[in-house]
């Protein structure tokens, strides 16, 4: 046995409880691997029954998430528990919950790469580049500068005609704008931004090889270097997909995974019943390595934190926006803005806003609507206001035009009590605008703390037409 390898013992479980028991305890853990995995780590088969899996991502709400390609299917695996989370999938590879706890998507069969919203619905980002449509996007990262790389090879054969010159690999910027960054790489696959965003890590698996580029800024590489070419006998072919963790490691997926350092040296390898594909790191404390791999998914516990778990922002919106209806209401919203679940019956949508730092946590857009003028729009601003500690609320009302006719927009500071046994936001700022059309009263209120609102200001108002320069100040008592 190499040095550099993990051994690997069988253990005897009925057939039905193979899923869900170890099925390599490591006993023997090289040296160099002591640093990195959990002392009597064991390699456990957590999933089963697919076709192919891939594209491991831990969610911030704490589950993970794979792809099952040949069952055109994204997959949720929750406290041992696995269940389909979107079907169809467009054939989903590589996925990825950026910074904002978005989720994005290589669409191997719908040729691009996609965000799939809260309500699970599907926003294409990226399916052509210069008029040509994409090859099979594969893989995906974000970088520190609200970008997204991703990898376009060709795998299969869909009857649809390849359209681009290469397999290239490309950079979608915080405008939206598309640039092909590399194309002399024969089947680009898994790909990685490191820690500290300053290096771009790519696999070219038809050679065993693995390379680092040096990022100038975004989109904007050089210094293509092969830092590490895998062992024919013991890798065989690969790396597939890849992960990071906060030092700078890389988990290669080859045959088994291949735990090397930012340089490329080896550090050593942790066996794997089956064929890996790729790896991703989650969990609570972000300390467990999940592994997919063939019609199965691993996980492992390690001593190190997976780079997943710092909060880089992911694409702040890629130039796209996305139209939201409140009930009869169409507003224009960014990508950036998510869907989630909304908690109360009469939030007729709820989106959340990545918070900006130094904020506690995200801030939050309630779009609502009510017959009637429901006591006016006095009335929903005192309302509005009664959520506020009386003491130290400050507030302005504010008239302007928007396509339909007058708005009121109250823009109010102070501490703000949420309803339930929820803490109150201090240092709060709300924007609450009020729409009237024939069919009734639409309010749509942004609410959060005061960097995050402020930094979002400007959108908002965009969202329905509103323009703060042609905005008249009004007392509360006029309107």
């Amino acid at each position: 046995m190499s040095r550099n390898t993990v051994s690997r013992k069988r253990v005897a479980v009925p057939a039905l409880a193979l899923c869900f028991v170890s099925w390599a305890v490591l006993e023997v853990q090289a040296a160099e691997l002591k640093s990195i995995l959990a002392p009597k780590a064991e390699v456990k088969k957590i999933a089963g029954d697919c076709a192919f899996t891939e594209g491991p991502a831990w969610s911030p709400e704490g589950f993970l998430l794979f792809s099952d390609i040949p069952n055109n299917r994204i997959v949720q695996w929750k406290r041992g528990k696995v269940s389909d989370f979107l079907k169809p999938s467009g054939n989903s590879n590589g996925l990825l919950f950026d910074g904002q706890g978005r989720l994005w998507a290589c669409q191997h069969g719908s040729r691009q790469v996609a965000l799939i919203e809260g309500d699970k619905s599907i926003v294409p980002i990226v399916n052509s580049f210069e008029r040509k449509k994409l090859n099979s996007p594969n893989d995906l990262a974000v970088d520190n500068y609200g970008g997204l790389y991703f990898t376009d090879p060709r795998y299969g054969d869909s009857g649809d005609p390849v359209e681009q010159p290469v397999m290239g690999v490309y950079y979608v910027d915080a405008s939206g704008k598309v640039t092909r960054v590399i194309d002399d790489l024969e089947r680009p696959n898994g790909i990685l931004v490191s820690p500290k965003g300053d290096m771009l890590y790519v696999a070219e698996p038809n050679r065993r090889e693995l390379y680092r580029y040096s990022i100038v800024k975004p989109g904007i590489i050089s210094g293509k270097k092969l830092i590490f070419t895998g062992d024919e006998n013991l890798d065989g072919g690969g790396p597939d997909g890849m992960a990071h963790d906060v030092n700078g490691n890389i988990y290669a997926t080859y045959k088994d995974v291949v735990v090397l350092n930012s340089d490329g040296e080896l550090i050593g390898r942790i066996e794997v019943p089956e064929r890996t594909s790729n790896c991703a790191f989650g969990g609570k404390d972000g300390k467990t390595l999940f592994i997919t791999a063939q019609t199965s998914v691993y996980s492992v516990k390690t001593k190190v934190m997976g780079m997943s778990f710092k909060k880089f922002p992911g694409p702040a919106s890629t130039g796209g926006r996305q139209k939201v209806a409140i009930r009869d209401l169409i507003v224009d919203v960014p990508l950036s803005w998510r869907k989630v679940t909304s908690r109360m019956n009469f939030e007729l949508v709820t989106l959340e806003i990545a918070a900006v730092q130094g904020d506690r946590e995200p801030a939050k857009v309630v779009g609502t609507m009510f017959p009637g003028i429901q006591g006016g729009y006095g009335a929903q601003a005192r309302r509005w206001l009664g959520r506020f500690t009386k003491q130290d609320v400050k507030y302005k009302i504010y008239k302007g035009q928007w396509n339909q006719g007058d708005y009121y927009l109250l823009d109010a500071y102070g501490s703000y009590h949420r309803r339930g046994p929820v803490k109150p936001i201090l240092e709060a700022r709300m924007l609450g605008v009020m729409l009237q059309r024939l069919d009734g009263l639409y309010f749509l209120q942004l609410l959060g703390y005061q960097n995050t609102v402020s930094a979002e200001e400007e959108e908002f108002r965009r969202t329905f037409g509103g323009d703060r320069s042609r905005e008249v100040e009004v007392k509360i008592d006029d309107i």
